[in-house]
């Protein structure tokens, strides 16, 4: 690149000009024997070079510091200079060291020829190598024997030429050595002058523009430490956040550390009294900051401030301080505001019993109509975002600014972000909570009438789509909708509660504000309005799903509710349902139908109510279907499993169906289904048109992750046909290390799973590493689980028509499987993905016996089931007799028969009138 700059004299050591004639930055260079003052010199790099030397003697005329002691003032590139040079006689090559009073960025060599007379023939260097070092000089008489840093071809024009020759990349350094050589052999190698070149200001060790600052906050709340570096230009700097001088990294609750913004979530007892530096870094050296404390205070008791709390607010100003504070503390995300010097502080505010969620001591701030020196200046909150919720409890008193603002933000154009106490009818009349963003929305009438001289809850809730006002007042939650799409907003300069910057200053008494950058939901606002006054109306804020279930399933409906001492009530249509025979939970938020039929195909909804009034929920069909007449899964329902994903779902389908207990499983994108499960003939117990799940080693995303099973308990068995696809070394292998086929980690960590080495059969239960001495083949279509019990595990393994078991002594706990389980791999660890093929998962909330197990393998090879075990009991209903497995209760009246169903299933109550009767099971 050829272009023009002017010298300019270095007055700042990172202060960059634009020449007057270039595109090119340039930093004034002062010449080491001729500086010049504000004059034009081709030298974007501003250096002083010193230390000048050569290999090889010159003569008196010809010395090396010529190189850089012309005064090249107004002299641009493609100029012929005239003067002084400098060669060595009978040499090939010529080295000139040097070094720069600061290390630099280099990005070309300005060079001119020696003056041959216009010869191109004669005393030309035809290229240069360049060396380059940040630390050490160079010794041009021991040029070094590394490869250059940049090699130059040079233009042998035989004229002296003044001319920039552009490097491939970009070289840092403070020292330099440059060959010239000269691919003629009759002539001297020399030249006229030399500069490097560069975009960008000389180097220094990075320095802080803004230091972290001390943070006082809430045990649990986000802690976050900000710094502001440079080195003067563009170099890149490095980051390490460090805690009582230790290096952090990010892992669990630390986040950022590599960057200029450090963020604690969640933040402990333990961090508090710690003090967090940051360590910045560039090619030149290390700058450490001052020191920043983290210092905690308890959080909330009230539920009030630990509900607000508990949404993760970005600030939230409690306005609690004594008589003559001047910060309004932010113990939530460290954004202290300052009072005003006419902010009435310490009056007392909701309290119980009248307010039972606030704490008994509650102090609240007072502000004045249209007094400047009563608004409250918070921070930049730097959001940037269309979704923001804004909480703030107000108590107004009747006179209002028409513009009456409670917390609004100005962005540098005067577009108003904000919710409002505006009065429509001004002077008389009320306010009303409003809102107003990006100058939208003031004029209009929300109908929200703010009570005066009474405490009320006001929320604005903005989204990408639309703005939602919320009014508490007199126990009940009303709302106001207002369409349209929102854009950003930066809130990066001050933002002012109580007023709109300094005017439209609300009269009354503020108390509890809080913003957050996410949208809260209704549930949650009422959750918390409804701890501050003690009432709430009934809501609902999840409403109850449609349902598919085998005939003989569990079918399971359930809602989520808002409102203080809600009830529920669910119904059949439009017929209330009660406790009892199949039906339980009719009284909760959670209805189950066991042992479904046709006959309860229909539609079921929930009636939630308190004393504020009733809400009836939409309604969710239940659709019963015939259950698979084959055998293997008439067996598993014959012993009433949990859950049941047969994984026999067509391919692109993004459910696992589960119709038997409701846990429908998300099939993850990698997934491969419509794979050829175990089929009959082989197989008899299955359909030939069986098909299975198939899952990818190493690919978390190949497998299915189904809902929280809710356990609890430490009985529970998991059955599953395999077919493991051999990939690796070993008789059987194929397998990763602790490859998991059905896998859990909340509450817990239970896992079927591969030993290490990825050959035998093991499990985990909050224990590991028990081999089984079992080994699983490959290629080929096999049954395997556990069972659990409180006291050992037991693994099975059925294949080529044995089942195998092994049993390990072991105190197994209860586990909650609250949280998602995964269908083969570990859900804490993607790369232990089981390869291979999977089918008909089953799991059950108890322990299956060994004859259990038997009896269900035997189903699948087509052999008779085992004998079961036949329990009883007597009660003032009659006689109850429990089993499980593919059997049917027969009756006589003698024990030679005849026999005949009784019709009775497992667990139903049989009157005692008979003087005597016979029963036994049949297959």
């Amino acid at each position: 690149m050829k272009t023009t700059m002017q010298k300019i004299v270095k007055t700042h050591p990172y202060r960059a000009f634009i020449g007057a004639a270039s595109s090119m930055l340039a930093i004034g260079m002062l010449l080491v024997e001729q500086p010049c003052q504000g004059a034009p010199v081709i030298d974007p790099t501003g250096a002083i070079y010193t230390g000048i030397s050569a290999s090889s003697s010159y003569s008196s005329g010809y010395l090396p510091n010529n190189l850089f002691a012309y005064n090249l003032t107004g002299v641009s590139t493609g100029s012929t200079l005239s003067s002084p040079e400098w060669a060595t006689a009978g040499a090939l090559s010529a080295y000139v060291a040097f070094q720069l009073d600061n290390s630099y960025l280099i990005s070309s060599l300005f060079y001119a020829q020696r003056n041959s007379g216009g010869r191109s023939d004669t005393d030309q260097m035809n290229v240069a190598n360049i060396w380059v070092s940040q630390t050490t000089p160079f010794d041009p008489n021991n040029p070094p024997a590394t490869t250059p840093d940049a090699t130059v071809t040079l233009d042998p024009t035989g004229t002296q030429l003044w001319t920039e020759y552009a490097l491939s990349g970009t070289l840092t350094g403070q020292y330099f050595l440059i060959e010239f050589t000269d691919t003629d052999t009759c002539c001297n190698p020399g030249g006229a002058q030399l500069r490097l070149g560069g975009m960008l200001s000389s180097i220094t060790a990075p320095y802080f523009t803004q230091m972290p600052q001390d943070q006082k906050l809430y045990v649990g709340s986000t802690a976050q430490f900000a710094v502001t570096a440079s080195d003067g230009n563009t170099a890149p700097l490095s980051y390490r956040w460090n805690r009582n001088l230790v290096p952090l990294s990010d892992s669990g609750r630390f986040s950022g550390s590599a960057t200029p913004n450090l963020t604690i979530t969640g933040t402990i007892s333990g961090d508090a009294g710690s003090s967090y530096t940051c360590t910045v870094t560039n090619s030149i050296g290390s700058t450490n900051s001052a020191a920043a404390v983290l210092s905690l205070v308890s959080a909330p008791a009230d539920a009030v401030g630990s509900l607000t709390l508990s949404n993760g607010p970005t600030a939230y100003w409690r306005f609690d301080e004594s008589a003559g504070a001047t910060n309004a503390a932010d113990y939530a995300g460290g954004f202290d505001a300052a009072y005003g010097a006419d902010d009435t502080l310490a009056n007392a505010g909701m309290q119980p019993p009248t307010f039972p969620g606030f704490y008994a001591a509650n102090t609240c701030v007072g502000l004045t109509e249209d007094d400047p020196s009563a608004v409250i200046y918070a921070p930049a909150l730097n959001l940037n975002t269309n979704t923001v919720t804004i909480l703030a409890w107000i108590n107004p008193a009747v006179q209002q600014d028409q513009y009456a603002s409670l917390l609004v933000w100005r962005d540098g154009g005067g577009a108003a972000y904000g919710m409002l106490d505006y009065n429509l009818n001004y002077p008389a009349g009320s306010g009303e909570l409003g809102w107003i963003w990006d100058n939208l929305g003031w004029y209009e009438n929300t109908g929200l009438v703010i009570p005066a001289n009474e405490w009320s809850l006001g929320a604005m809730v903005v989204t990408a789509t639309n703005v939602t006002l919320y009014l508490g007042a007199n126990g009940v939650i009303t709302t106001y909708v207002s369409a349209g799409g929102m854009p950003n907003a930066g809130f990066s300069s001050s933002m002012s509660i109580g007023a709109d910057g300094t005017s439209r200053v609300f009269n009354g008494f503020m108390d509890d504000v809080a913003i957050f950058n996410h949208a809260l939901t209704l549930n949650q606002i009422q959750t918390i309005y409804g701890a501050g006054v003690g009432q709430v109306p009934a809501g609902i804020s999840q409403q109850p799903v449609n349902v598919t279930n085998y005939v003989g399933g569990t079918a399971n409906f359930s809602i989520v509710a808002t409102g203080s001492s809600v009830t529920y009530q669910w119904r059949k249509g439009l017929t209330l349902l009660s406790n009892g025979g199949k039906i339980s939970g009719a009284n909760t938020a959670n209805l189950t139908l066991a042992n479904v039929s046709p006959a309860d195909a229909s539609s079921y909804s929930c009636i939630v109510s308190n004393a504020l009034g009733a809400l009836a929920s939409s309604a969710a069909s239940l659709t019963v279907i015939p259950a698979p007449t084959n055998a293997y899964d008439a067996t598993i329902f014959s012993y009433d499993p949990e859950a049941y994903w047969k994984l026999n779902d067509p391919q692109g389908s993004p459910m696992a169906a589960d119709y038997w207990g409701d846990y429908n499983g998300t099939v993850l994108p990698d997934a491969t289904l419509g794979v050829a499960g175990p089929q009959s003939p082989a197989f008899p117990g299955f359909s030939s048109t069986n098909t299975a799940l198939q899952t990818t080693v190493a690919d978390g995303n190949s497998t299915v992750a189904v809902p929280g099973l809710n356990l609890n308990n430490n009985t529970a068995t998991i059955l599953m046909w395999i077919y493991p696809i051999a990939g690796g070394p070993g008789t059987f292998g194929g397998q990763v290390d602790w490859c998991s086929l059905f896998a859990n980690r909340s509450g817990g960590y239970a896992s079927l799973n591969y030993l290490a080495g990825g050959t035998d059969l093991s499990f985990q239960w909050d224990s590991y590493g028990w081999d089984s001495g079992i080994a699983v083949p490959s290629d080929q279509w096999e049954l395997v689980g556990m069972a659990i019990t409180p006291t050992m595990t037991t693994v099975y393994l059925g294949t080529n028509g044995v089942l195998t078991s092994a049993t390990e002594q072991i105190a197994n706990p209860a586990l909650s499987f609250s949280g998602t389980s995964y269908i083969g791999c570990d859900s804490g660890n993607g790369t232990r993905v089981f390869n291979g093929v999977i089918s008909d998962v089953a799991f059950f909330n108890r322990s299956l016996s060994t004859a259990d197990v038997t009896t269900i393998y035997n189903a699948a090879i087509g052999l008779d089931p085992v004998p079961p075990t036949l329990s009883w009991s007597a009660s003032p209903p009659g006689l109850v007799f429990t089993w499980y497995g593919p059997f049917t209760l027969m009756q006589a009246g003698s024990v030679t028969g005849p026999w005949t169903p009784s019709n009775v299933t497992s667990g139903t109550a049989i009157p005692m009138t008979a003087s005597k009767e016979f029963y036994r099971l049949q297959h």
